[in-house]
């Protein structure tokens, strides 16, 4: 439990040097300390805002205040989120041939085909809304989001910086999988490795739709059915997955101090200038 931990607190750290990088191929400076206060003071929010990204308003929110751009600051955390949900992608869509013969329901692998598959399609869309026909990009909507798009392609199209932002992002997600086995072995449930490494994925990426708090209840749920249709037994996956959002909770424990004493800062020194930064 406690090699869990650690390995979840060193992929936050790993979550900061992203958000870090992803700033700086932007051509913004964000250093590293403010970048870790930032991680975690967004991993403390996750838990109380809907989804598990419900974080990221607050850092865009403490980035604007410390001086950026409101838009840098939105665009640069949009793409540090979809840094993780490329990543997740990636991962399911490689492991299509395995899901074929760990999940029994031909309905569920149809289901993750077609959200993988729908997800593909999607990026190179967003990444080109800015080069659709005028009639389209007089959309109120789209138009805010033609610079967002820009700096998108600057990150992602760009070998040095979209490589090793999206090679990151997979090794936060091989770290959350195998937690996911540390926590399952620590609580004598049988859960392959190879297994948590294919489902796991799956299973955080169906935590970012914002119909929960902090993606519990959504996370129990796919963990259940997925494990389940894995033959892990559903009792023993629901405890897995309980233990590893309580493991979350505590470690975005620090972000929540750290926002304490930073505004009791702010508010003690009557400081104009925000204290991340």
């Amino acid at each position: 439990m406690l090699a869990a931990f650690a390995l979840l607190t060193l992929a936050q750290c790993v979550g900061a040097v992203r958000l870090a990088s992803v700033m700086g191929a932007l051509r913004l400076r964000l250093g590293f300390m403010a970048s870790i206060r930032l991680q975690f003071v967004g991993l403390f929010f996750n838990s109380a805002l809907p989804s598990s990204v419900g974080g990221d308003a607050v850092r865009i929110w403490l980035l604007t205040r410390g001086g950026f751009p409101f838009e840098r600051a939105l665009g640069g955390i949009l793409i540090d989120r979809s840094s993780a949900v490329v990543a997740l992608v990636m991962i399911v869509a490689a492991a299509q041939p395995i899901l074929d013969e760990i999940i029994s329901s031909d309905g569920l692998r149809q289901t993750m085909l077609v959200v993988v598959i729908g997800i593909f399609f999607a990026i190179p869309v967003a990444l080109s809304l800015d080069r659709l026909p005028a009639g389209l990009r007089r959309i109120p909507i789209i138009r805010p989001l033609f610079g967002i798009v820009r700096d998108a392609r600057i990150v992602y199209l760009s070998w040095g910086h979209g490589s090793k932002i999206i090679g990151m992002s997979i090794a936060i997600q091989f770290a959350a999988s195998i937690s996911y086995f540390l926590l399952a072995w620590t609580l004598n449930v049988t859960m392959p490795l190879s297994i948590c490494i294919v489902l796991v994925p799956a299973v955080i990426l169906a935590t970012t739709l914002p119909i929960s708090i902090g993606g519990w209840g959504v996370r129990e749920a796919a963990t259940v059915t997925l494990f389940g249709a894995a033959g892990v037994d559903p009792e023993g996956a629901l405890l897995v997955s309980i233990s590893y959002g309580v493991t979350m909770f505590t470690i975005g424990l620090p972000g929540g101090v750290i926002w304490f004493i930073e505004r009791s800062n702010k508010l003690t020194h009557k400081r104009h200038e925000n204290s991340f930064f």
